[in-house]
Parts: structure tokens; sequence; C-alpha cells
């Protein structure tokens, strides 16, 4: 599958001179999404994606507190906040005849701002992930190992001045009934 994009946002949210938010602003997003699928053998399935995006500001005027007071700042022509410009996934799975199976798979997201005055910018980072489970019919069970290699990395924080840190190495299990 591919996909090509150019999407247009009018009027997007933006606080004002006095700080209350209106429909101010408008965003351009284009780029291109690939995403593959191959069953190179018996009971395994390859999945691939690609995606890439250039987010710009294309008219943004925000009211900036400082000490003098309210400012208006104008940010067209910036990256719009938490648009990472490459996401690549891939993942892959084995299942066997007695219902056992395991997965791996791994996720590179690009660096991206968290605000659009483009002044911070959160680094890219790269996971490894895992699965097992078993498949009987009519219920499965996973066990899933995310961010397998531990990595550290942020995520959206609170408003546009801040980040957290993202989920460390982590296991979660899920019980699925088909009805």
């Amino acid at each position: 599958n591919i996909a090509v994009y150019n999407l247009e946002k009018d009027q997007i949210n933006i606080p004002d001179s006095t700080g209350v938010f209106g429909q101010l602003g408008n965003q351009r997003s284009r780029g291109i999404e690939l995403d593959m699928s191959a069953r190179p053998f018996e009971n395994v399935l390859a999945t691939l994606s690609y995606a890439y995006t250039d987010a710009e500001l294309t008219e943004f005027r925000e009211g900036v507190q400082t000490q003098a007071g309210t400012v208006v700042v104008d940010r067209s022509g910036n990256t719009a906040a938490f648009t990472p410009e490459h996401i690549l996934n891939f993942w892959t799975t084995k299942a066997f005849r007695n219902g056992f199976g395991f997965g791996l798979g791994s996720r590179y997201v690009g660096k991206q701002f968290i605000a659009a005055d483009n002044v911070f910018e959160i680094d890219g980072y790269f996971l490894l992930n895992a699965a097992i489970f078993y498949k009987k019919s009519g219920w499965r069970w996973n066990v899933n190992f995310n961010n397998i290699t531990n990595q550290d990395y942020e995520t959206r924080g609170f408003l546009g001045s801040s980040v957290i840190p993202a989920n460390p190495f982590t296991v979660y299990s899920t019980f699925e009934i088909s009805l």
C-alpha cells in the first residue's frame, strides 16, 4: 500500500494576545506512507511500514507572556509540534501448528519539536519489542515485551513546555476471547 497526501488544516486553536484561545491558525502536512506485508515462509508474517511527514505551520501567530505583558509572535513557517519527519516500523511473527508463536519487531521515531516555537526538540529513538503467544480456537493469550533494550526516551508532556520519560522495559499480558 502507498498513500501520498497533502492535508490543509484551517482554523487551528491558538491563544490570542489576551490569552483566550481562538481558531486563528493554519497548518499543512505533506507526506508519503508505505506499508508492506509478506509471508516469506509457512506461518511467518512480516510487516514493514514507513511514513515521511513534512508538517508546517503556514499561518500561526500566538500570544506569548513576557515581563512586559503579552506579545504576539509569528510562528509561521515553523514545524508543527509532535510531528516526527520519519517513522519506521518492522514486525514479524512465527506461528507453530501447536498454537504457540512469537514475534519480534522494531520501531524508529525521528526527532520532533515539543511546541510551535521550535525551541526544544525531543531526540529520535529506536525500540526493540518481542512477544510470545498461544492461540486456540476462540481465544488467544499474549505476553508482550516492549522496549527490551530499556532505551531512555521522552514523549509529550503537558502543554508546549514539557516532556515526560517514556515507558522503560515493560512486560504485559492480554487474554482475548472471540465469540
